[in-house]
């Protein structure tokens, strides 16, 4: 399926696993290009063998509002045509197992840091 997509490019969180890869490899597959943000160099550096020149791996941990914050001027200077947030997720287990601690930490590692970017990312449009 041609997804005309060829030449654009995505950022996509989370890119050396699960979901964040699996959309990684698709757009990469339709064509694109993509900046692939993971905290681990190992596996992006390993994937952007793999993939060649059009990903671009960058670290960071997206639970850091200062990496967050870099990643945003970062992408700034990028065509960018979109972002897949995806990165984190709940602690698995059973409910009762978790403190409230547990649930901000997994709050801040899913939802907080897309907040966050998106705010830095939309103040910059607005003042361009």
């Amino acid at each position: 399926m041609d997804l005309h997509l060829k030449n654009l490019t995505f950022c996509v969180g989370g890119a050396t696993s699960g979901l964040g890869l699996a959309v990684t490899e698709q757009l990469l597959a339709e064509g694109a290009r993509v900046v692939g943000v993971a905290r681990g160099r190992e596996k992006l550096e390993a994937l952007a063998e793999e993939a060649g020149t059009r990903f671009v791996p960058y670290v960071a941990d997206l639970t850091d509002p200062a990496a967050v914050k870099r990643l945003g001027e970062y992408l700034r200077k990028q065509d960018l045509t979109g972002c897949v947030f995806n990165a984190g997720g709940p602690p698995t287990g059973r409910i009762d197992e978790f403190s409230m601690e547990d649930w901000d930490t997994a709050y801040a590692g899913t939802l907080r840091w897309n907040i966050f970017f998106f705010k830095q990312k939309t103040a910059y449009e607005i003042e361009t």
